[in-house]
């Protein structure tokens, strides 16, 4: 690696432009998978507070499994249920329906508010926890490619420092922009934002000033009209910007060269009604994140990559459309004198708006055909696509009640869950563990040749991991239904043993039955590492595991350490330790 030379040229696997809600999530997520990271921005300090504010389920899932939710819960407030009013047939403002936030099978039943300054606040302080930081006051002006002359490092970023004036040269492999780097990467590779998003359908229904003193004068006087005959007087502002409404999507979400990623509202951009632009960005982030860090330890084909764009733009695009349909029925008159027809379109868009429902197409990561009996009308039946669904557990190793998503920290592994039922004594079972346990085993398949593994998987929950685990690349979960009281845990066969931590007792099979899974018959399932189903199959077919992997995948040569560095030392460049 070359040397770093302070003000001169610093070198990085990834850098990561604009420190907002995406941006934090990008490099949070990267320092956790041991990827050597640097994330810029251009404002002096963070955000205090004001801007997006609610954090919807599926991110509250995500916040938990990175052990963020329980500061961020602390400090904000649960939004539980909704009310919708309007005027009665007197034409007086009245309450005409209330009902819950969330209707979507969750641990989370409510929208968690609290302002970006506190949701950003915990994301720096986690990144200090883990030696990492912000650097402030820099912004990108310019970048180039030449993945010809510097193959290690082909993204060169011409860097603004505001503090010493000076422009510095930041070689990177990957780059990845937020918001504040729009500017700059759309100039670049990319094509800009689609103009037939039709982006002019939502107008202030008053012209709002700059002048922040003014457009609050103008506000309370509104509020006195809108609420009447209530009563409403605002107190005291701890924040107050105009927002301009624009629903628009991105072409590409790449450049090119498949080294330039936007991320959150770099690449799509809705109005403020449903509260997505924050949780969209934060799930683009932790979408992209886990595929950079595999191709950068060379455990992974750069064809996985291909997947984000293909992917989120899926799920951005069916954001937009659904948020101009809700955001113009703010123009019609009628919807504004009839809050039924707001409501209805509200609860048709419970699951998509709190992310819960959201599915993948088919694809590389994607295998709709599923082989295993899984009953669809089941609660949350496994989906490819989807994301798993939480469950309460027995852990059998001491008989605590835990829920799955504790111990599903983000560590950038697949999961391979066996839902064993009430089949651990039969030849199924028997035969599955005997495959697990072969040179052809989806659990050690890719590192036939590679560094040795410890021989017991050590216990990892989301408030603590072991460095010893860190060669794993799949993790193994084992659910049945069983009393754990009658099963000995030493006597389960290999490879089983060995992960006696994340064998679990389903208590009387509810786990299994909210997913659709028989106690009878059992399935496989693998879980990407952003929690997304990937593919659901039968307990005789561990090779259908496999054969998914084997699509992506890469084996390592004798020797190949693709942790260590990265985890030994946070400040050297993993490019280093690869030599």
């Amino acid at each position: 690696m070359p040397p770093n030379i302070p003000g001169v040229n610093v070198f990085m696997d990834v850098l990561v432009v604009g420190a907002g809600p995406s941006g934090y999530m990008a490099a949070l997520t990267l320092v956790r998978y041991g990827v050597d990271v640097r994330i810029i921005d251009k404002r002096p300090v963070r955000v205090q507070n004001g801007y997006a504010s609610g954090l919807q389920p599926r991110t509250q899932e995500i916040l938990q499994t990175l052990n963020l939710l329980e500061p961020l819960d602390a400090k904000g407030n649960r939004m539980s249920e909704t009310a919708f009013w309007g005027p009665d047939h007197n034409g007086i403002l009245s309450r005409c329906f209330v009902g819950p936030e969330v209707t979507s099978t969750t641990n989370f039943p409510h929208v968690l508010v609290a302002d970006q300054g506190v949701t950003e606040g915990a994301f720096d302080d986690e990144l200090k926890s883990r030696s990492h930081a912000v650097s402030r006051s820099m912004e990108l002006v310019h970048y180039t490619y030449d993945g010809i002359a510097d193959q290690q490092w082909p993204v060169t970023a011409y860097v603004r420092n505001y503090s010493s004036g000076a422009i510095e040269v930041w070689h990177t492999k990957y780059l990845i922009g937020g918001f504040r780097a729009y500017v700059q990467l759309q100039q670049k590779h990319l094509d800009k934002l689609d103009g037939n998003i039709p982006a002019g359908l939502v107008h202030p229904s008053i012209v709002l000033p700059e002048n922040s003193t003014l457009l609050y004068e103008i506000l309370q006087e509104c509020l006195y009209e809108i609420m009447a005959p209530f009563d409403i007087e605002i107190t005291r502002v701890s924040w107050i910007s105009r927002y301009r409404v624009i629903q628009s999507i991105a072409n590409r979400f790449v450049d090119l060269s498949q080294r330039v990623y936007l991320v959150g509202d770099a690449c799509h951009t809705q109005s403020p009604k449903a509260g997505q632009s924050m949780n969209l960005g934060m799930l683009d982030s932790y979408n992209l994140t886990w595929k950079l860090s595999l191709v950068l330890k060379g455990m992974a084909s750069p064809s996985l990559l291909e997947t984000y764009q293909m992917e989120r733009r899926y799920i951005a695009n069916q954001f937009i459309e659904f948020d101009i349909k809700f955001a113009h029925l703010y123009l019609q008159k009628e919807a504004l004198s009839s809050p039924e027809i707001f409501c209805t379109v509200w609860k048709q868009s419970h699951g998509f708006i709190s992310g819960c429902s959201h599915r993948y197409l088919d694809g590389l990561l994607t295998r709709s055909s599923i082989r295993a009996r899984i009953n669809q009308a089941a609660k949350e039946p496994l989906t490819p696509g989807k994301r798993m669904h939480t469950m309460s557990l027995t852990r059998h190793m001491d008989g605590t009640a835990v829920d799955l998503l504790e111990d599903m920290p983000s560590n950038g592994r697949f999961h391979l869950f066996v839902f064993a039922g009430k089949l651990m004594t039969f030849a199924v079972f028997k035969a599955l563990a005997n495959s697990l346990a072969s040179t052809e085993s989806p659990l050690t398949y890719f590192f036939k040749d590679g560094p040795a593994r410890p021989e017991v998987f050590e216990h990892e929950n989301i408030r603590q991991s072991d460095v010893r685990n860190r060669n794993h690349y799949l993790d193994l979960f084992l659910i049945h239904s069983s009393n754990h009281l009658e099963i000995e845990l030493s006597k389960l066969p290999a490879p089983f043993s060995q992960w006696a931590t994340r064998v679990y007792e389903d208590v009387d099979g509810i786990g299994h039955a909210s997913h659709g899974v028989s106690e009878r018959n059992g399935a496989l399932a693998l879980v990407r590492p952003d929690g997304i189903i990937g593919l659901v199959t039968s307990l005789q077919n561990p090779k259908g595991i496999l054969d998914y992997l084997k699509d992506f995948m890469l084996e390592f040569s004798s020797g190949y350490d693709p942790f260590g560095a990265a985890f030994r030392d946070s400040s050297c460049s993993l490019g280093d330790s690869l030599g």
